[in-house]
């Protein structure tokens, strides 16, 4: 069992040589869900076209979900993204409080930051 989180933030066309269709990516993504424990909490990027399906799965295996997006309408939100080569940096408001997450270096480590931003709140 999972303990007490986890989260799929974003759900990318790049694993398509292991799937046939990018929903069955997100399907797979969905299945670390079972494997929470029952007051877990799965993170969802908002902003992602996958969002809806993973939001049903979560809700079907009665999975409580928090939501992060870089725009308001969420639980989370990434507020600024400074990119640049040296290594980006983020900042959030998560349940109406302000965080700094650690540097990355990469635009996808950022989503990965928004959502990891997230974990200490559960």
């Amino acid at each position: 069992m999972l303990r007490p989180m986890s989260w799929s933030s974003h759900v990318e066309a790049v694993h398509l040589e292991y799937f046939a269709e990018i929903e069955a990516i997100a399907d797979a993504k969905a299945e670390i869900f079972a494997g929470l424990e029952a007051d877990g909490v799965a993170i969802l990027n908002r902003d992602n076209p996958q969002f809806s399906r993973l939001s049903a799965k979560a809700r079907l295996l009665r999975r409580a979900h928090l939501e992060f997006r870089r725009s308001a309408g969420a639980e989370a939100k990434l507020d600024s993204v400074a990119l640049d080569l040296a290594g980006s940096t983020v900042a959030a408001t998560i349940l109406g409080l302000r965080s700094f997450p650690p540097a990355a270096s990469r635009r996808h480590q950022v989503r990965h930051c928004g959502s990891a931003a997230s974990l200490p709140l559960g």
